[in-house]
């Protein structure tokens, strides 16, 4: 007999056969907060992984960053130098007058 039956003799809800003796019984608040601990440790555990990823990504970040600072830095410097040359040599048919062109 597997049904969810309510012992005459205890106060919680007992999930399978109601036995006498010292055989095991089955309690559903014992069984649910086994669960949720064991929800929550993993949650825990996830957390400090996903914790722990995050930090050696934030290192190769930094190493990156200033690997890349001076090249960058180069980069800029050369072309405000050598950035003289216009892009177009066409002139603008749109001016900052309310005059028509003659």
């Amino acid at each position: 007999m597997g049904a969810i039956q309510r012992n005459l003799t205890s106060s919680p809800l007992v999930i399978g056969p109601v036995v006498s003796g010292n055989e095991m019984k089955f309690d559903i608040h014992q069984t649910v907060s086994f669960i949720v601990l064991g929800l929550v440790s993993w949650g825990a555990l996830q957390l400090y992984q996903m914790n722990a990823s995050m930090a050696v990504v934030t290192y190769k970040v930094e190493e990156n960053h200033s690997m890349i600072k001076p090249m960058w830095q180069d980069f800029l410097i050369r072309k405000a130098k050598h950035d003289v040359v216009p892009i177009t040599d066409v002139e603008a048919d749109i001016h900052a007058s309310n005059k028509e062109k003659n």
